[in-house]
C-alpha cells in the first residue's frame, strides 16, 4: 500500500542496544529502509564495551534523523528505553531492539492499520529465527484483538511488532525487570479496552539460546512474582493464570 499525504505524523523508534556492534547496523539499515519516512530512530547505548557506538555513531553522522544517546553506566534495557520515551516526540512510539529486523513496510503497514481504524495501540505477527544462523525456527501469529485480562494469560505482544500512540503511553515508562514489556503492556491495557492484531508477517525476532524466553523456570518465576506483587492478584487468581501460561508454554515460547 501507499499512503499518499504530504503531512504523515512522526514515529519515534525505541531502540536500546548492548554490545551489539555484530547486528546493529542491520537493525538500523531496517530502519533506514523503510517505506515511510517521516520517523526519528533513537538508539540508547547502555555503555558497550565493543564497537556499538562506533557503528551507530556513522549512521548518526549521515542520517539528521538518528539520535544516539550515550549511557555512562550499564543500567539495563528498561533504562534505556526509558531514556529514549522521555525525549521522544512522534505521534507514535514503535520498538525495535538491535539484533531484530522490520520488514520494509512495518512502520507503513502499522501507520495505516492504526490510523484507519483508530488504534491506540496495536501490533503484528513475526517470523523467529536462530540467532546464529538466521534459520526460520517458526512464525508468531498474534491474536486479532487483546485485553488485559486476556493478557494476563499469556503475552500477546511482541515488543518489536507494538505500534502505540504517544498520548497512551503519557508518562508511564518501563519498570527495571525480566518481562518489562509485558508489564509495560499490561499497565498500557488498563487505558483501553483492546490492542489490536496485525497479522501479517512484518518482522523477524531473533532468539538467543540463553534468552529469557528460551528459560523457562525464569519465565514462570518472573510471571507469577508479577501477578502476585506487581498486579497484586490473589494466590488462586494468580495460580490460575500460570497454569494457563504454562499450557501456552507447551504450545510455543512467548516473545
Amino acid at each position: 500500500m501507499k499512503i499518499k499525504s504530504n503531512r504523515l505524523p512522526l514515529i519515534s523508534i525505541v531502540m536500546p542496544c548492548f554490545n551489539s556492534a555484530q547486528f546493529v547496523a542491520d537493525a538500523i539499515n531496517s530502519v533506514t529502509n523503510q517505506s515511510y519516512k517521516n520517523w526519528e530512530l533513537i538508539v540508547v547505548d547502555d555503555n558497550s564495551t565493543d564497537d556499538t557506538v562506533r557503528v551507530v555513531s556513522a549512521f548518526e553522522k549521515k542520517n539528521r534523523k538518528i539520535k544516539l544517546i550515550k549511557c555512562s553506566s550499564n543500567g539495563g534495557t528498561a533504562g534505556a528505553r526509558n531514556n529514549a520515551l522521555d525525549i521522544a516526540s512522534g505521534d507514535f512510539i514503535a520498538f525495535l531492539d538491535s539484533d531484530d529486523l522490520w520488514d520494509q513496510n512495518f512502520l507503513e503497514e502499522m501507520y495505516y492499520f492504526a490510523s484507519t481504524n483508530k488504534f491506540k495501540f496495536c501490533y503484528a505477527s513475526c517470523r523467529v529465527v536462530d540467532f546464529d544462523s538466521n534459520k526460520t525456527l517458526r512464525s508468531n501469529i498474534v491474536s486479532l484483538k487483546c485485553s488485559y485480562l486476556n493478557m494476563l494469560h499469556y503475552n500477546h505482544i511482541p515488543c518489536l511488532t507494538a505500534f502505540v500512540s504517544r498520548d497512551l503511553i503519557g508518562g508511564q515508562r518501563m519498570k527495571d525487570s525480566l518481562a518489562q514489556d509485558y508489564i509495560f503492556w499490561l499497565q498500557l491495557l488498563k487505558k483501553i479496552d483492546f490492542a489490536y492484531g496485525n497479522v501479517n508477517i512484518l518482522a523477524t525476532y531473533r532468539v538467543r539460546k540463553n534468552s529469557i524466553s528460551r528459560n523457562k523456570i525464569k519465565m514462570l518465576t518472573s510471571r507469577w512474582q508479577i501477578y502476585r506483587n506487581q498486579e497484586e492478584l490473589s494466590f488462586f487468581t494468580s495460580l490460575i493464570y500460570l497454569l494457563s501460561f504454562m499450557k501456552k508454554m507447551t504450545v510455543r515460547y512467548v516473545i
